[in-house]
């Protein structure tokens, strides 16, 4: 983090948005706007929907696909050998 906020790239802390609380902004150098989190503000669903199972917030939807979490995610790049250094 330390790096990223010496970098050209960082735009600096927020206070939070809806759903997280602080968070750290930078640009990529293809200017995609990031946010790196940890504060989180989990789902509660209503008592009708609740289920027993400690690991889900609520039951198995009739349609479509539950998300479980968000572990990871790809980001497209215009040319993922360059440096990301601005200097």
């Amino acid at each position: 983090m330390k790096d990223l906020e010496k970098s050209d790239f960082g735009k600096g802390w927020i206070d939070g948005d809806i759903g997280h609380g602080a968070a750290y902004q930078f640009v990529t150098p293809d200017n995609h706007l990031i946010e790196l989190l940890w504060e989180v503000d989990y789902y509660e669903a209503p008592e009708s929907e609740r289920t027993i199972l400690k690991n889900r917030p609520q039951k198995r939807p009739n349609k479509g696909i539950p998300v479980h979490r968000l572990d990871h995610l790809i980001l497209m790049s215009s040319n993922v050998t360059a440096r990301c250094s601005r200097n």
